[in-house]
């Protein structure tokens, strides 16, 4: 995406990551996996496990290795 680019994401933690990896033409989570160092498991057990929830640590480790940063702005 373009520099200064904002996506507004609504939803779970994991329907954001998903969002943001179409958004970025990642194909599948094997390749996201290896964008982040990780297991293609622990990228599996994060979106689609649970109620969608995740840590916010996961949350920015797993924006930052797709290129974004997290905003938190008042209303």
């Amino acid at each position: 995406m373009e520099k200064g680019y904002e996506e507004k994401v609504t939803g779970t933690a994991a329907e954001a990551i998903k969002k943001l990896m179409e958004n970025e033409n990642v194909p599948n989570q094997y390749q996201y996996a290896k964008m982040m160092g990780v297991s293609r498991q622990t990228v599996n057990k994060r979106l689609n496990h649970g109620n969608g929830d995740m840590r916010f640590s996961s949350f920015k480790d797993m924006t930052s290795a797709l290129g974004y940063e997290i905003l938190v702005r008042k209303k």
